[in-house]
């Protein structure tokens, strides 16, 4: 049985969303492994207007020190997420090591 939880969350300067702690203790998620999660939702907030768009992407990400989620770069630029916007992601109970 697979178990999953959406996560909604700002985006970091550096390109990453933090995880709360309860959430990465309940998905025994540790710093140097791979999360499985999906990046389902992005939405902006600029120049006084809001703008939500979709997404469907699986990504495998190890987690930082700081118990963040970085979103790749390609994924970025490819759906204009900047510092300052909110993304929703899936994150599924997998995990595997580096």
């Amino acid at each position: 049985m697979e178990i999953g939880l959406y996560v909604t969350g700002k985006v970091r300067e550096d390109g990453t969303i933090a995880i709360p702690r309860s959430i990465r203790e309940t998905f025994r998620m540790e710093e140097g492994k791979y999360v499985n999660y999906k990046l389902v939702r992005h939405a902006r907030i600029r120049g006084g207007t809001v703008t939500t768009r979709s997404i469907s992407r699986t990504i495998w990400e190890r987690l930082t020190p700081e118990g963040a989620l970085k979103i790749p770069e390609d994924q970025l630029e490819l759906y204009d997420i900047r510092e300052g916007d909110f993304v929703s992601i899936y994150l599924q109970e997998s995990t595997r090591e580096g």
